[in-house]
């Protein structure tokens, strides 16, 4: 895929159980014969849907590689890695032959989003549209190599994102951070040029979105605490709400997603994900 032509802006206002999905490994070769309707559960649904989403740092390191001296100067190696934090795409859930997704009650999780147009003013607007839970397990600890002290580091964090849809249509997406159940900070992205593939799908894609400085400080002190139990209090209170509807069109919801995270364990093998789809009592 290319870019897609986005714009966007950012405003600001002053239970734990093993995944059975896992987001760590992106699967490759697998081309649906009628991509339009898939055979296996997808995040929305036959018009338009979540395909992958990822947030990651991007590790720029120098390494001294031998001590300096009169005769023989230091050398240093470059290097650049990437870890993933939180990741999912859709041939993992291919993969693993998900017919469906577990359902849970939305009520369950009002109390994380905020009340004034927020979750459940959305669901009682449409009652039966597109909502989804995606309860991660993130990969925030980073190893000793990439926090060792003597490496001299550049970190950037990035996010990116792609949807498919069956049609043509710009659509407008709202990405709220929540604390405690209050809206803290809201990006806004449009995308009105998608790229349509050889199954004439159009596809969404914001590759590569610099994380905002408020969430490149809340990682950077959340992977300061000591342990993952610490980690887990402040990420319990910690929800994002995404909220994607057509750009000409604002009573059109697309597709409505709910996050809530915890640390993934430390053999986890990289970050997990589990998928709900939130229905009525």
């Amino acid at each position: 895929f290319t870019h897609t032509a986005s714009r966007s802006r950012c405003s600001s206002n002053t239970s734990s159980s093993s995944p059975q999905s896992s987001g760590s490994t992106v699967s490759q070769g697998i081309i649906l014969s009628n991509p339009s309707v898939p055979p296996f559960a997808i995040i929305g649904d036959e018009n338009f849907r979540l395909y992958e989403l990822s947030a990651f740092a991007e590790i720029n390191r120098t390494i001294s590689t031998a001590h300096p001296s009169l005769i023989y100067p230091a050398s240093e190696a470059y290097s650049i890695h990437q870890h993933d934090l939180v990741r999912l795409h859709v041939n993992d859930i291919q993969m693993k032959s998900i017919q469906a997704f577990e359902t849970i009650s939305i009520d369950q999780i009002y109390d994380k989003f905020p009340h004034y147009d927020g979750l459940k003013d959305l669901f009682e607007r449409n009652p039966y549209g597109p909502f989804f839970l995606i309860k991660f397990w993130a990969d925030v600890p980073m190893s000793s190599s990439m926090t060792n002290p003597m490496n001299i580091r550049d970190e950037s964090f990035f996010t990116s994102f792609t949807y498919a849809s069956c049609a043509n249509r710009p659509i407008h997406i709202s990405t709220r951070l929540c604390s405690f159940g209050k809206n803290v900070l809201e990006k806004v992205d449009t995308s009105e040029h998608p790229q349509r593939d050889q199954y004439d799908q159009y596809f969404h894609r914001f590759d590569r979105s610099s994380l905002c400085d408020y969430m490149v400080q809340f990682v950077q002190k959340l992977r300061s605490l000591p342990n993952a139990c610490m980690m887990n209090s402040v990420l319990e209170n910690f929800t994002v709400l995404q909220v994607i509807k057509c750009l000409d069109n604002s009573e059109q919801l697309l597709l409505c997603l709910a996050f809530v995270f915890e640390i993934a364990m430390f053999d986890a093998g990289g970050p997990q994900y589990q998928v709900y789809k939130l229905v009525a009592n």
